[in-house]
């Protein structure tokens, strides 16, 4: 693929990076988030299986195209909801590592130490409910992904565009 600017494409290919905005949407409609000017390498190995969907997506696509795909998160898991004492040795370190925020709260979404992100659920004196289900559980959203632009493998690294970075 050429840059759009470039003349004709037949589109990204494997090892073509893609310059795009995407915006992410409830099933009503309601935009929750929008990603300008994301650099993205076609082919790429990758193990998130949103970006898999992604790169499936921009495939054979130009500069001005605009392509949607929905994402549907795993069922919502209720062994994955778990209550901690409050007096816990990772509850007073939550409350350490998130002092300026505050603390733990309620509705608030923290990194547990062993790497996994918990939505507190509730909490009360005597413990804290965590909910470690994907933010996306029982979810479906609707990404809106618009291509900008499409700069060739090559050409991207001739002028030294690392796709990762």
């Amino acid at each position: 693929a050429i840059s759009s600017e470039g003349g004709s494409s037949p589109g990204a290919a494997v090892g073509d990076l893609v310059k795009l905005n995407y915006s992410v949407f409830t099933v009503d409609g309601e935009e929750v988030e929008r990603v300008e000017e994301l650099s993205f390498e076609v082919g790429a190995p990758l193990e998130n299986p949103l970006f898999k969907s992604f790169d499936a997506a921009l495939r054979g696509k130009v500069a001005g195209e605009t392509v949607a795909l929905e994402a549907t998160g795993a069922e919502w898991d209720r062994k994955l909801v778990f209550k901690v004492p409050s007096e816990h040795p990772e509850i007073t370190r939550l409350n350490g590592r998130y002092k300026n925020q505050g603390g733990l709260k309620k509705g608030g979404i923290f990194e547990l130490a062993n790497g996994a992100m918990a939505l507190v659920m509730d909490m009360d004196d005597k413990e804290v409910t965590f909910d470690c289900n994907n933010m996306l559980a029982g979810q479906t959203l609707r990404f809106e992904l618009e291509v900008l632009d499409v700069l060739s493998g090559a050409a991207a690294e001739a002028i030294g565009i690392d796709a990762e970075g």
